[in-house]
């Protein structure tokens, strides 16, 4: 069987892949590449 690609978005047995984990940090660091994204979607209306 081959190894999981560490780029893969998510293996069954081992959680996430490397790209998730990416995407993941942009979101939690509210980094200035997803600035546009988050003015969108980001904020609940009231």
């Amino acid at each position: 069987m081959r190894p999981p690609s560490p780029l893969s978005l998510a293996w069954r047995k081992f959680g996430s892949g490397k790209a998730v984990e990416d995407i993941v940090t942009l979101f939690t660091q509210r980094r200035p590449e997803i600035s546009g994204f988050l003015e969108i979607f980001g904020n609940p209306r009231s």
